[in-house]
């Protein structure tokens, strides 16, 4: 869609479907809920249980639940309608942040109650991701379908920087059910934005059991080499491109000697950048992720505050991009009845973010962050120059 400016025809991308910006804002509100939830309720548990390791296996309950039942989360995604889907997931999930508040105030919570908490978000995530992130394709043109994807990713990080901070202000001032509660709220206004897109029929009208469902998408991904290749990318780039941001703090203290003040620098200069759609978007895939790999070699090899900075930008942003297009191929590449179980099967790919950072950080503790991020590096430009020289049918996809 375009408009008229000054005489001027100026296109608005995906930003010009009412839709598409009803369903943006659905999603700013789920990365506000994100970056809260993570502050609060690391602070929450360190708080009641003085143990870092306690951080690690509450929110190890929700990977496993997510891990476990987003396939049928994918078949139930594809079909009935996704919009009411992702609210009564949304709604769910206020109800159970509720709760987390309501024993806050009554001074009864304790760290299992949080490991609940954490395990029904994650049974709700596993029906909900699928429908949320497969119903973009419903809402834009297939030509607009990259830029929605950009536009959704620098939103959410934007948001994410604001509502990170806000967090600890949030605890600070009236203590962490303030919190939770401004959770519960963003719940319902996701709820609200989402329930503002139009009912749309399901994906797939077939009758064959949830089992025969799961077993049949699993069956159509593992016969379809390009989009098995997309998700194995999707897994390579998980393990081995995010977890130098899980260990930022390690290597800030220890390679550049850096205070919290420096560590908040180095957090936020993370690059986002919006693109708009081209062809070839596999080799663009390949290459941006080889980037990220030769400027995490680079900040490793010759560690110092300003090279730090721009180095871990441009590791940020390519990562960022990477995932972008990878997303925007996943979900352009399968038949649309089948594109809620393929896009659950692509969102497992969060719930391993603790496993590829558990064995990197382990890793940094005996050989040191800046050797660790070589490695990672070094993997990166490997993995993904291999598929540039062996690949052509992925870098000629659009």
């Amino acid at each position: 869609m375009s408009m008229r400016v000054a005489g001027r025809t100026i296109s608005l991308g995906a930003l010009g479907s009412r839709d598409f910006r009803w369903y943006l804002s659905g999603q700013l509100a789920a990365s506000a809920i994100y970056q809260l939830f993570n502050v609060v309720q690391g602070w929450l548990i360190y708080h009641l249980t003085g143990s870092a390791y306690a951080l690690g296996w509450v929110t190890a309950f929700w990977s496993i639940s997510m891990i476990a039942l987003s396939p049928f989360g994918g078949v139930v995604a594809d079909r009935i309608d996704r919009r009411k889907l992702i609210i009564a997931c949304r709604l769910t999930m206020a109800v159970n942040i509720a709760c987390v508040v309501v024993l806050i105030v009554a001074g009864l919570i304790q760290v299992w109650h949080l490991a609940l908490s954490s395990f029904l978000n994650g049974v709700v995530f596993a029906f909900m991701l699928g429908a949320e992130t497969s119903l973009i394709s419903d809402l834009v043109e297939p030509s607009e379908l990259l830029s929605a994807n950009a536009i959704n990713a620098v939103g959410m990080g934007l948001t994410g920087i604001v509502f990170a901070s806000a967090g600890g202000w949030l605890i600070a001032v009236a203590g962490p059910q303030a919190g939770y509660g401004v959770i519960v709220l963003l719940h319902c206004y996701a709820a609200f934005s989402y329930g503002r897109l139009p009912a749309r029929p399901p994906a797939s009208t077939s009758h064959y059991s949830p089992l025969q469902e799961m077993r049949k998408g699993l069956a159509y991904i593992k016969g379809n080499g390009l989009l098995m290749m997309l998700l194995i990318i999707a897994v390579v780039r998980m393990f081995f491109g995010q977890p130098y941001n899980s260990m930022l703090p390690a290597f800030s203290r220890e390679a550049l000697g850096l205070d919290a003040t420096g560590l908040g620098a180095l957090l936020s200069s993370v690059g986002l950048f919006l693109v708009g759609d081209m062809r070839r978007k596999g080799r663009a895939l390949l290459i941006a992720s080889m980037v990220a790999g030769l400027s995490l070699i680079l900040v490793a090899i010759s560690p110092s505050y300003g090279r730090s900075l721009v180095g871990l930008a441009i590791t940020g942003g390519a990562i960022n991009i990477s995932m972008v297009l990878n997303m925007t191929l996943v979900m352009s590449t399968p038949d649309p009845a089948y594109r809620g179980r393929v896009m659950s099967i692509y969102m497992m790919q969060w719930a391993l973010v603790s496993f590829g950072a558990m064995p990197a950080g382990a890793l940094a503790d005996v050989i040191g962050v800046h050797n660790v991020y070589a490695i990672l590096g070094a993997f990166l430009c490997l993995f993904f120059g291999m598929l540039l020289v062996r690949r052509q049918d992925i870098q000629e996809m659009a």
